[in-house]
């Protein structure tokens, strides 16, 4: 995946396997069950090793979509740069996931 910019915040959760995801000038290492969080007009790029597979869910979103009420937890996010869940809390979200995209 090439470096790019989105004008829109981006959570992207890692369903299966592992991957250095560049943010802004930092490089993290994200594991299964974890979520990285972009801000917007961050330069990012995520990167997988070779013959690995892996299994990525993102969600992108405008501050307006995400509404002030919730703001502060999502620059809160932003601070952190990833999320970790057990596998019970991973399972679930992965699960809202799938039920929203099929009804597409």
């Amino acid at each position: 995946m090439n470096d790019h910019v989105h004008k829109y915040n981006e959570f992207y959760f890692l369903l299966e396997g592992a991957a250095k995801y560049f943010i802004n000038n930092e490089i993290i290492t994200v594991n299964s069950g974890e979520v990285a969080f972009v801000k917007k007009g961050y330069i990012h790029k995520a990167t997988y090793d070779y013959g690995s597979s892996s299994k990525r869910l993102l969600v992108n979103f405008t501050s307006e979509f995400i509404g002030e009420q919730y703001w502060g937890l999502v620059k809160e996010l932003g601070n952190k740069k990833f999320i970790s869940f057990n596998q019970e809390e991973s399972h679930k979200i992965s699960s809202i996931f799938q039920e929203i995209y099929s009804s597409l």
